[in-house]
Formats: structure tokens, C-alpha cells, sequence
């Protein structure tokens, strides 16, 4: 795997939305996810203070997580 790949957006991107281990289609609302994720992430350590901040976003990101597993929306999380 390359470096490339493991920043989802700009993997996702530069693959045209195509898996490139097997040609299969990337569902958009992966990427949706990872936008979210990131936008919750960078709201909470731009509007709190260094400390509270990470631990506010990773509390928020496992919201996230979660309410994609109620949703039936965990194809990329398989451990849940």
C-alpha cells in the first residue's frame, strides 16, 4: 500500500472512485464518512483548547463511528 493510499480523500480521488486492487466500485458515501470525520476533527482542535480539543474530536468521531454501525453503514469498519 502505498503512501497515497492511506490518505482516504486524496486516495479515493486519485483512483476515480474505483478500488485499485480490483477494479470494484467505491460507494461515495465512504467518502462522505471520511469528510465528516475530518470536518469533526479539525472543528474540534480549532474551537478548543489543546487538550480538550483531540479528546473532543476523538469522542466525536466514535459518535460517528457509531452511528454509522445503527445505520447499517459500517462496510468500511468489518470489526463492528
Amino acid at each position: 500500500m502505498s503512501f497515497l493510499q492511506t490518505l482516504p480523500v486524496l486516495a479515493y480521488v486519485r483512483a476515480r472512485g474505483v478500488c485499485t486492487a480490483c477494479g470494484a466500485p467505491i460507494n461515495p458515501i465512504h467518502l462522505a464518512g471520511e469528510v465528516a470525520g475530518g470536518i469533526i476533527f479539525i472543528a474540534a482542535v480549532c474551537t478548543l483548547d489543546p487538550i480538550q480539543g483531540p479528546l473532543m474530536a476523538a469522542i466525536g468521531l466514535f459518535c460517528f463511528c457509531c452511528l454509522r454501525c445503527r445505520t447499517g453503514l459500517s462496510g468500511a469498519f468489518p470489526m463492528f
